[in-house]
C-alpha cells in the first residue's frame, strides 16, 4: 500500500515568499503489509502475540494524527523488544512529529545499525535530513544509499532525491528523476505535481500548467495539483483574473464534505461583545504573514477581541513569542486533520475566522469548506485574488488593492479598509542605509530582489528598454533561485536577445535577511515584477530608501506594491501602462539630487506613514470586525463594507452609517487604554532640546520615546548620535548634526582622540592646563559648527524641557534663552565637579544662571564616583569623591503658582517618569487637585505593597493625552574561502602569536560574536563548542581556515538534563525557576518546557585540542560557573573571559553573578565591563505594548573579565600584546590597551 506523506516547500525571494505545495511519496514504514516490512516482522517478531502486532499497527495509524500516543505506546513494546527496527522507526517517526528531531534521529540510526537496510529506515533518515534542512547532508547521503538499494524498492527514496535537489536548485537532474518516476508511475499525483513546481521555479509556465493538469486529472483526495496550479497561474503573463476565478472554483466539486455543509451558528449574538477571532497560518514568525499582521494585532486590546491562533507548523521565533502574547489561545495544528480542525474551532466558539493561507503552504481550504465559523474572511497570506470559496463571506482589502468596480471578480464581500490592508513591521536589524550608489559608482543601479518566477520574457523586454534608456546603468537581480546556472543563463540570454550584454548585469542567489537587506545599498531604484508584484520586498526597499516603480498586475497579487507605494505617499511612482512605467523610471534615474533626498527620508516616512502605523491600523481593523459581526447579528448576509478616516463605516447595499457598538469598558486603543487607577493628563507632546546629546545617548532615550509622549529636538554639535543611538521610528525626532545651542555664530569644536572629550569648548589636563599630548584627550580635528540663539530658533514658541551638558558652552546657550527659559518647565545638566574643559561653568555657576529665569535645584541623579582605592590585594574603599551627576532643575515656588493646570501636568509628568520624583509630582498634583494627589499616592502606595516595581522610576499609565496637531519643526537644515586548514594545523598553541579563542555556545544567535572582525582578518584561532546538531552543521559549511567546531557540550563531565524550553534562548542544563520567573513578563511563557533530554557533558580540561586559551567567550545559560570549576587548567594562562552573567535566579540553584565574580576574583580576574544589560519588565506591566525591554530589573548582561592590571607584570609581552588588542579591537577600550602597551614598551622585552 501507497502512503502519501505531503512535504512543503517554501521558496523565498528574499523575504517576499511565494509558496506553493511540494509532496513527494513515502512507502510507510509502519504499514504491515509492505513486503520489507512483513520480512522485519517475520524475522524479528516471530514469537509475538497477535494482541502485541495488533499494538504496533495501533501505533502506525495513531502516528499522524495522534504521536504522542504512538511514542508511549511504541516506548513500551522496545522495553520488550529493543532490537526491532520496525519499532525503532515507529518511535523516530513519532519524536519526529512532536519537534523532537535529535531523538528522532536517534532511534532511526539504532534501526540502521540493526538492519543496515531496511528502506524504512533508510527513507526516514533522508526524510529527516530534508525537513531539517539538512539538504547538503540529505544529498550526500541518498546518494550512497542508493547504490545498495534495489531499483525495484529505491522509488519513495528517489522521489525524496528529486525532492532535495530541486530544494537545492539541481533543476535538470531533479527533472531528470521526476521524469523518470512518472515513466515507472503515470498514475502518480505527486510526481506530475513536483514536476510541475519545478517548472514553475524555472518560469516554463506553459510546462507547469500541463503538468498541474496531469496531476489533478490522477489525484482522487489530494487537491495540492488544483492549489498548485491556482498559485501558478498569477505568476503566468498571459493568465487574466477570470481564467484563475475559474480554476478556484474548479476544484471544489471534487473535493466537497460527504455530508451537506453545516455553517457554525454563533451561540452568542450580543452585539458589542468581546470577539472570538480566530487565525489560521503557516506564517507566525519571521514571514510575510508575521511581518504584516504583528504590530497592527498588539494594538487591540484584549477586553475587544480575542485572538485564537492556529498554526500549522511548529517554527518559532522572535516574532511568534510576540504574536503568542497577542493571542488567548495557541494550538499546533501541525498534525491535525481538516475534519478535526474544523471540529476543535467550532468547539472554541470562534465568531470569526481568518485564513492566512490561501492554496499555500499548509492550505486548509478543505476546514474552511466546512464552515466552522459563523463568518470567515480572507487575509494576507496566499491573499493573491479571490479564493473562490462558496463559504468565503469576506476579504480583506483596501482601495487600492481592489478599487471600485472589482466587485464582480471576487466571489467574497470586500471590506476595504481606509489605508493598507497591512501594517508592516521591519526587523529590529534594519542596517543602516548607504549614500546614494549611483553618486560613488558613476552609474544607476536598478534593482529586483524579488522570488525569480516573477521574472518572465515580457518583463524582462521592458527592463531592457530600461537600460537603453540610462546609459551605462545596471540590472541587480536576487533570488534563491538563481543559485541554478540554467535560470540565470535563460535572464542573460534574453536580455541579450534585447542588446543588454550580461557585463550590465548582476545576479545572485539568496542570502541570510540582514545581508539581504544591506544588498540594497547595492541599488538606487527598485524594479516591481509584472504581473505578480512584490509585496513585502516593496516594503523592505522603501525602508532601506529604495523607491520602488510599479505596474500594477491583473490580480490581487499584482496590486501589492501599488497599495503599499500609495498608502506611504508616493502615488507617482504607480504606472498605467508600460509607457508610464519607463519614464518614472528613467526620469528618477535621471535626477540624482532628488533619487538621493528621496534615499535620505524614505525610511522615516515610510515608518511614519499608515503602512507602519500599527495604532491606526488596529482602530480601522476593529472597526471593521464589530461592523460585519453586528451586521450577523441582524441577521443580514454578507455586504460590501467600506471604511473611511473621514466618515462612520458604511455597508454598500444600503449606504448607511454604521453606529459601531464596541464593549464598553474600551475607551480607546492601545496605550490610551484608562487603568482604574491614576493616569497623566498630556495637553499635547513633551517639547525638549537636547543640546550635547546627554539623553539620546542614554539608557533612558529609548524608553522615553516608546510612550509617544516627547518631541525631541536632538543638537549634536559634534556629530556622535547614530542609528544605534536612536529608535527606528523616528516621527517625533529631530537630529541637527554639527549644531548647537549659542550665541548665533559660528563656533570651532574640537574632536579629540576620545570621543567624550570632543567639545566647544577646549579640554585641560588633570592639572588645568590646555591638553598637548594627555591621551585621549588629543585634538585631532578643529572643525567649525553653527549654532543658535534659544530664543531665536524659528518655530519654537515654548520649550517644556532643556537638557545640557556642561562640557560644552552652555554659558551663551543659557545667555540667549531668557524667553524660552523664562517659560520653560524643567532643566537637566550634566554637571562635573571639576573643570574638564576651558571656561566650563562648574555646578555653583550653572545654579547662579538659572536662578535669574527662576530655577531652583533640586536633586542630583546618576551620580559618578571617583575610582575605589585600594589597600591591599583583598581590601578596596569606595571612593566619596564625585566626580559627575545630573542636576535637575525646577521651577521656584512664585513660577510653580503661576503655571496653567496644563504646564503643571507637563511638569510632573516628567518629574515622575525621568526622574522618579515622587514627592514633588505629588505637591504639584495636589496644587490642582488634591484629590488626584490622593489618587497618585494611593497607586504608589499599591504598586510598592504588590512589589510590581523595584525602583521608584517607574511609569504611571499614560493615557488622554494627544499629540501636539503640529510638532513645531525648526527652521535649520542638516549638513549634509579559502583551502580549508585540517585541524591538526591550527594554531592553538601556547606560543601561538594568533589569539587563541575557545567559544562555549558558539552558535551566535545574538548577532556577531565579539572576535568577529578579528577572526576575518586572520588575527584568531577559534575552537568552537556547539552540541546542538543543525547549528553545528551550520557553522562548519561557513567556517574559515583558522575555524574548527567541536559537538561537546562542555561541563562537569557528568551526563545531565537539558531542558529543551519554548523559547531556544531559555533552553539550560537548569531547570527554569518559575518562582522567579512568574514575576515578569514573558518569561513563564518562554521558559516552558517542551521536552527534556539526556545530555554527556564534557570538562574543558579533558579536551586535548585546547593547549591554551586566550580569550574565552561562554553563554550557556547558567551553566558558566560549572565550566570553569571544571577549567582551572585550561584557564591558567587566559586573559579576557566573557561571560553571561544573572543578577536574579531564571534557573533553579543557578549560581548568580556574586558566586561568577568571587571565582573570577579567586584566579587572577577582575570585572572590566558589562555588556549587553538586559532589563525585564514586572507582570502585569506593558510599556507601549510591548514586553521585551523593561524599565530598571537588571536580568542578565555579559561581563568582561580580565587579567587584574595590577598583576600585568607577569604576562609575558606577547600575551600583553593580544590583551591589548582584544580590549581596543572588541571591546573599544582604548585607554586601557594604550596603558597596556605603554607597559610593554617601557619593559621591552619582545
Amino acid at each position: 500500500m501507497l502512503f502519501i506523506l505531503g512535504v512543503l516547500q517554501t521558496g523565498i525571494s528574499g523575504s517576499d515568499p511565494d509558496v506553493v505545495c511540494q509532496c513527494y511519496p513515502y512507502d510507510e514504514a509502519l504499514n504491515m503489509k509492505k513486503s520489507s516490512a512483513r520480512t522485519v516482522v517475520a524475522k524479528k517478531q516471530n514469537s509475538h502475540s497477535a494482541v502485541k502486532n495488533k499494538k504496533i499497527k495501533l501505533a502506525a495509524e495513531w502516528l499522524s494524527t495522534q504521536p504522542e500516543n504512538t511514542l508511549q505506546l511504541v516506548t513500551e513494546l522496545l522495553q520488550k523488544d529493543a532490537q526491532n527496527p520496525l519499532l525503532l522507526v515507529i518511535a523516530g517517526r513519532a519524536q519526529q512529529k512532536l519537534g523532537n528531531s535529535f531523538e528522532a534521529e536517534r532511534y532511526i540510526d539504532e534501526a540502521l545499525k540493526i538492519y543496515p537496510s531496511y528502506v524504512e529506515a533508510l527513507h526516514a533518515k533522508a526524510d529527516l535530513l530534508y525537513r531539517r534542512e539538512r539538504v547538503e547532508e540529505a544529498e550526500t547521503y541518498l546518494s550512497d544509499v542508493l547504490k545498495r538499494v534495489p531499483k525495484e524498492e529505491s522509488r519513495p527514496l528517489r522521489a525524496i532525491q528529486a525532492t532535495v535537489l530541486q530544494k537545492l536548485k539541481k533543476y535538470e537532474q531533479a527533472e531528470e528523476i521526476f521524469k523518470e518516476l512518472i515513466k515507472e508511475d503515470p498514475g502518480n499525483w505527486l510526481y506530475w505535481n513536483n514536476l510541475g513546481m519545478l517548472k514553475q521555479d524555472l518560469g516554463y509556465f506553459d510546462e507547469m500548467d500541463a503538468a498541474y493538469q496531469q496531476g489533478e486529472a490522477v489525484t482522487k483526495n489530494n487537491p495540492t495539483p488544483f492549489f498548485n496550479r491556482i498559485v501558478g497561474s498569477h505568476y503566468h503573463p498571459e493568465r487574466t483574473v477570470e481564467q484563475i476565478l475559474a480554476l478556484c472554483k474548479a476544484w471544489q466539486p471534487k473535493f466537497q464534505p460527504a455530508e451537506k455543509v453545516s455553517r457554525a451558528v454563533a451561540n452568542n449574538k450580543t452585539a458589542n461583545k468581546r470577539l472570538h477571532i480566530g487565525m489560521i497560518s503557516d506564517g507566525f514568525r519571521s514571514h510575510p504573514v508575521g511581518n504584516m499582521i504583528t504590530i497592527g494585532l498588539a494594538h487591540i486590546p484584549e477586553s475587544q477581541i480575542e485572538f485564537y491562533a492556529y498554526s500549522t507548523n511548529y517554527k518559532e521565533d522572535h516574532i511568534t513569542l510576540r504574536i503568542q502574547e497577542v493571542c488567548t489561545q495557541w494550538k499546533v495544528i501541525a498534525d491535525t486533520t481538516d475534519d478535526v480542525l474544523a471540529q476543535m474551532i467550532r468547539e472554541d466558539e470562534i465568531d470569526i475566522l481568518f485564513d492566512l493561507c490561501g492554496y499555500n503552504e499548509n492550505s486548509r481550504m478543505l476546514t474552511l469548506l466546512a464552515a466552522p465559523a459563523p463568518i470567515q474572511i480572507k487575509w494576507v497570506g496566499g491573499l493573491i485574488s479571490s479564493t473562490g470559496l462558496e463559504t468565503m463571506d469576506y476579504l480583506l482589502s483596501d482601495h487600492v488593492e481592489t478599487p471600485l468596480g472589482v466587485d464582480a471578480l471576487y466571489t467574497e464581500k470586500l471590506i476595504r479598509l481606509p489605508d493598507d490592508y497591512i501594517c508592516y513591521d521591519p526587523p529590529y536589524y534594519l542596517p543602516p542605509i548607504s549614500g546614494l550608489p549611483a553618486t560613488s559608482k558613476g552609474y544607476i543601479t536598478f534593482g529586483c530582489f524579488n522570488n525569480a518566477s516573477k521574472i518572465n520574457d515580457i518583463l524582462l523586454a521592458q527592463w531592457a528598454t530600461i537600460l537603453h534608456a540610462v546609459p551605462n546603468s545596471r540590472l541587480f537581480l536576487k533570488s534563491f533561485n538563481y543559485k541554478n546556472q540554467s535560470l540565470s543563463e535563460h535572464i542573460y540570454a534574453t536580455l541579450e536577445k534585447h542588446g543588454i550584454v550580461r557585463e550590465r548585469v548582476r545576479i545572485e542567489g539568496s542570502s541570510p535577511h540582514r545581508e539581504l537587506l544591506t544588498s540594497y545599498n547595492d541599488v538606487d531604484i527598485a524594479l516591481d515584477p509584472w504581473p505578480y508584484s512584490g509585496g513585502l520586498t516593496t516594503c523592505e526597499a522603501m525602508a532601506m530608501g529604495v523607491p520602488v516603480v510599479t505596474l500594477p498586475g491583473p490580480t490581487f497579487a499584482g496590486r501589492h506594491s501599488a497599495s503599499h507605494l500609495v498608502n506611504a505617499g508616493m502615488p507617482e511612482l504607480v504606472a498605467n501602462d508600460w509607457e508610464q512605467y519607463i519614464n518614472i523610471t528613467v526620469g528618477i534615474a535621471n535626477d540624482l539630487d532628488s533619487l538621493s533626498v528621496i534615499r535620505q527620508h524614505l525610511r522615516d516616512i515610510l515608518l511614519s506613514s499608515p503602512v507602519c502605523d500599527g495604532k491606526r491600523f488596529a482602530k480601522h481593523f476593529s472597526d471593521a470586525m464589530r461592523a460585519i459581526w453586528q451586521r450577523y447579528c441582524e441577521g443580514k448576509a454578507p455586504e460590501a463594507l467600506t471604511l473611511s478616516s473621514d466618515f462612520a463605516p458604511y455597508f454598500h447595499d444600503d449606504n448607511q452609517p454604521v453606529t459601531l457598538q464596541h464593549p464598553v469598558d474600551v475607551i480607546a486603543l492601545g496605550n490610551n487604554s484608562v487603568s482604574d487607577g491614576f493616569s497623566f493628563q498630556l495637553p499635547g507632546k513633551v517639547i525638549t532640546i537636547d543640546n550635547g546629546c546627554g539623553m539620546v545617548t542614554g539608557s533612558n532615550f529609548i524608553k522615553l520615546t516608546a510612550t509617544d509622549a516627547f518631541h525631541f529636538v536632538i543638537m549634536d554639535i559634534i556629530g556622535a548620535v547614530g542609528e544605534k543611538h536612536l529608535p527606528l521610528r523616528k516621527k517625533s525626532i529631530q537630529h541637527i548634526k554639527l549644531h548647537g545651542l549659542g550665541d548665533g555664530n559660528p563656533t570651532p569644536v574640537y574632536m579629540c582622540l576620545a570621543p567624550e572629550y570632543s567639545s566647544d569648548l577646549k579640554p585641560l589636563t588633570i592639572n588645568g592646563e590646555l591638553q598637548e599630548k594627555v591621551p585621549g584627550k588629543q585634538v585631532l580635528a578643529e572643525i567649525v559648527a553653527q549654532t543658535s540663539k534659544l530664543d531665536h530658533i524659528h518655530g519654537l514658541d515654548h520649550l517644556d524641557w532643556l537638557i545640557l551638558d556642561s562640557r560644552y558652552d552652555i554659558r551663551k546657550a543659557i545667555a540667549h534663552g531668557e524667553r524660552i527659559l523664562s517659560d520653560c518647565l524643567a532643566v537637566q545638566v550634566r554637571i562635573t565637579f571639576t573643570q574638564t574643559h576651558q571656561d566650563q561653568l562648574l555646578f555653583g555657576d550653572i545654579t547662579a544662571l538659572l536662578t535669574n529665569y527662576g530655577f531652583v535645584f533640586n536633586t542630583l541623579k546618576n551620580i559618578e564616583y571617583a575610582q575605589a582605592i585600594t589597600i591591599d590585594e583583598q581590601k578596596t574603599l569606595t571612593s566619596s569623591k564625585m566626580i559627575s551627576a545630573i542636576a535637575v532643575y525646577v521651577p521656584d515656588d512664585a513660577r510653580l503658582k503661576s503655571f496653567s493646570s496644563d504646564q503643571r501636568e507637563k511638569l510632573a509628568f516628567i518629574l515622575h517618569t525621568v526622574y522618579g520624583i515622587h514627592d514633588l509630582t505629588y505637591s504639584i498634583l495636589a496644587m490642582g487637585s488634591e484629590e488626584r494627589a490622593e489618587i497618585y499616592l494611593e497607586e504608589l502606595n499599591l504598586r510598592d505593597k504588590k512589589n510590581e516595581r523595584d525602583c521608584p522610576h517607574d511609569e504611571v499609565e499614560l493615557s488622554r493625552y494627544q499629540s501636539a496637531p503640529e510638532a513645531f519643526i525648526m527652521g535649520l537644515e542638516e549638513p549634509t574561502t579559502p583551502i580549508e586548514a585540517p585541524f591538526a594545523t591550527l594554531s592553538h598553541k601556547s606560543k601561538s602569536s594568533r589569539i587563541r579563542v575557545v567559544d562555549i555556545g558558539a552558535n551566535p544567535i545574538d548577532g556577531d560574536p565579539p572576535y568577529k572582525s578579528l577572526l576575518v582578518s586572520g588575527e584568531v584561532d577559534l575552537i568552537g563548542f556547539e552540541p546542538q546538531q543543525e547549528a553545528l552543521n551550520k557553522l562548519n559549511l561557513k567556517k574559515g581556515p583558522h575555524e574548527h567546531y567541536l559537538p561537546h557540550a562542555v561541563g562537569s563531565g557528568e551526563e545531565v538534563i537539558l531542558y529543551i524550553c519554548r523559547a531556544s534562548g531559555m533552553t539550560s542544563t537548569l531547570k527554569p525557576n518559575f518562582t522567579v520567573l512568574n514575576h515578569f513578563q514573558g518569561y513563564p511563557v518562554w521558559a516552558e518546557v517542551l521536552r527534556k533530554e539526556r545530555l554527556r557533558t564534557v570538562k574543558l580540561n579533558d579536551i586535548d585540542e585546547i593547549e591554551g586559551i586566550d580569550w574565552l567567550k561562554i553563554d550557556i545559560q547558567g551553566g558558566e560557573l560549572n565550566v570553569f570549576v571544571n577549567a582551572e587548567e585550561k584557564l591558567r594562562d587566559t586573559l579576557v573571559i566573557q561571560t553571561e552573567v544573572n543578577f536574579i535566579q531564571l534557573y533553579e540553584d543557578q549560581p548568580l553573578f556574586a558566586e561568577i565574580d568571587q571565582w573570577m576574583r579567586a584566579h587572577g580576574f577582575m570585572l572590566h565591563t558589562l555588556l549587553e544589560e538586559r532589563r525585564r519588565l514586572y507582570a502585569p506591566y506593558v510599556l507601549n505594548n510591548q514586553i521585551h525591554q523593561g524599565l530598571n530589573q537588571l536580568t542578565t548582561a555579559d561581563a568582561v573579565y580580565i587579567r587584574d592590571i595590577n598583576k600585568l607584570d607577569s604576562l609575558t609581552s606577547v600575551q600583553l600584546k593580544k590583551m591589548a588588542t582584544i580590549l581596543r579591537e572588541s571591546y573599544g577600550s582604548l585607554d586601557l590597551a594604550e596603558k597596556i602597551i605603554s607597559i610593554n614598551s617601557i619593559r621591552g622585552d619582545n
